[in-house]
Formats: C-alpha cells, structure tokens, sequence
C-alpha cells in the first residue's frame, strides 16, 4: 500500500528546526502556531527514543516573545478583513473568514459580553 513513515529522517529534521527557530540570539518568533508545530515535531522525536544534540528545554515555554506595541482597532481590522455579506462578488466561502473574525472577539471588544474561540496566546 503506502509507504513506510520516515521516522529516521526525524532527528535531522529536529536539528534543523532547533537551528531555524528556538537556537537564535533574539526573541523567538511569536507566531504560536510556528512554536508549537516546531516543537511538536521535536517533542515527537524525544519521545521515540532519538538522541537529539541539543537542549530541549530550549523548546519549551515561555518563549519569552514580545507584544506588538500597539493592536489593530476593530474598525481597522473589519476594513481590511470583513467582507459585506451583501457584496455582489461574495463568495459561499467567505462565511468562513467573517466566522471567524467573528470568534475572535474578546469579551469587551465589541460588547458582546463573550469569550473569543481563538485566543492570541503569546
């Protein structure tokens, strides 16, 4: 059928996201999804037993990343992001990205009075 997983690649792979994103002089990139696929890979490799050459604590949380100095308003983010549902070129699958601008709403960020679905974690 199909092909064996290429679980030996894994320590070389490991060794290259080390190096790429976590092994750096500056803060690690604050793109939580990044962090935690880089780190879900290497976590995957410790775990079956490879011998890695670096320090996984290195890996792990708190990442020690910076904010961005200032957010973007509501009314930014809706100009740039939100698409009218009445717009003659709306597509079925915009529900999609207006779904979940909308989840992201904080609880006081348009008076909704609800917790967001996808929360920024830093």
């Amino acid at each position: 059928m199909g092909e064996e997983p290429q679980k030996d690649s894994l320590p070389a792979l490991s060794e290259y996201i080390f190096k790429t994103i976590f092994n750096i002089d500056s803060e690690i990139y604050p793109h939580i999804l990044l962090r935690d696929y880089a780190r879900g890979v290497i976590e995957y490799t410790a775990y079956l037993g490879y011998d890695l050459n670096f320090d996984i604590s290195k890996v792990r949380p708190p990442y020690k990343s910076s904010l961005p100095a200032q957010f973007p308003s509501n009314e930014e983010i809706d100009s740039k992001y939100k698409i009218d549902y009445k717009d003659k070129n709306f597509k079925d699958y915009y529900w999609s990205q207006n779904s979940i601008l909308s989840s992201m709403t904080t609880e006081y960020g348009r008076g909704t009075a609800r917790y967001p679905k996808f929360p920024l974690l830093m």
